[in-house]
């Protein structure tokens, strides 16, 4: 409900993605036995293939302002086995608030998205803290983490330019 009240639109995407996709985000991938076609042969390590896939359909149909959140599972291949994970996954681009006749527009952006999750967490009286992620990630830049008792909860940045133009 909060990001419902904020802006942003859920979407549901598909469990299963193509290999190309999964590798984006990592090369232990766990592939299907007997695919339906090749863009479903892998099911999806993370929620953001299909998230950049959901905002590149929307951009492409003119809609630039884009705030989109997902609930869903990811699964991993562990040894012999896999695990399946419940993740909660957001993308944003353009603007937040459009310019009323008093005030400024307000664009997405990393302060923007971390002032976003302090209200979240203040909700539910979680009592953590934002620390930049030093290590580099192929991922995302400008990369924050939310930490409580050295537990991250939530992890967040600009999603890095070369992974963006494989979704152009």
């Amino acid at each position: 409900d909060y990001f419902n009240g904020i802006g942003f639109a859920e979407v549901v995407t598909n469990s299963l993605i193509s290999g190309g996709e999964a590798g984006i985000v990592t090369s232990n991938t766990l592939a299907v036995s007997n695919p339906l076609s090749s863009e479903m042969s892998v099911l999806r390590p993370s929620l953001l293939p299909g998230m950049l896939a959901a905002m590149r359909h929307n951009l492409r149909r003119g809609e630039h302002n884009l705030a989109l959140f997902e609930f869903g599972n990811t699964f991993n291949k562990e040894a012999k086995k896999w695990r399946e994970f419940p993740l909660f996954s957001g993308v944003a681009c353009g603007l937040w608030k459009r310019k009323e006749w008093r005030g400024s527009p307000l664009h997405f952006d990393i302060l923007l998205m971390k002032g976003l999750i302090k209200s979240l967490t203040n909700r539910f009286s979680l009592d953590g803290s934002f620390y930049p992620i030093e290590q580099k990630s192929e991922l995302l830049t400008d990369a924050l983490v939310y930490q409580m008792n050295d537990v991250p909860l939530a992890t967040f940045g600009s999603v890095e330019r070369n992974i963006l133009s494989q979704y152009e």
